[in-house]
């Protein structure tokens, strides 16, 4: 087996036992994402660059949120609620550029509007 394949085969073991320890605080909630997604938003039609953003940060949300409560009868998960915390405050930013919200200047956020985005969203 040449170096590059051994690379490959022990990158593979790791992240094998990266999936397993994981799992054990985890489970398989990303099999569940779909049937928990689907009823809190429906049908999407993504079409800007902040749809997709506010989006990418609502799949966040709800995969801590599914990740807590998979651990909620053993006390929680504090890595969680972090993180849903800062999600949190991330789509409240992008809503705020959605909506014009005057505390928020979207053209000073990390992202760049096309003139269009800006019109469709005024």
């Amino acid at each position: 087996m040449s170096s590059n394949q051994n690379y490959v085969a022990m990158q593979l073991r790791e992240k094998a036992e990266l999936f397993n320890s994981r799992s054990a605080v985890y489970g398989d909630t990303y099999k569940n994402f779909g049937k928990i997604m689907k009823p809190l938003i429906g049908e999407v039609n993504l079409k800007s660059e902040i749809d997709f953003s506010r989006f990418g940060v609502l799949v966040q949300i709800v995969s801590k949120l599914a990740r807590y409560c998979k651990n909620y009868s053993r006390g929680g998960h504090n890595d969680s609620l972090d993180d849903l915390a800062v999600y949190a405050m991330m789509l409240k930013e992008l809503d705020a550029a959605l909506q014009s919200d005057p505390r928020t200047d979207p053209r000073q956020m990390c992202f760049d509007f096309e003139e269009d985005d800006e019109e469709e969203h005024s």
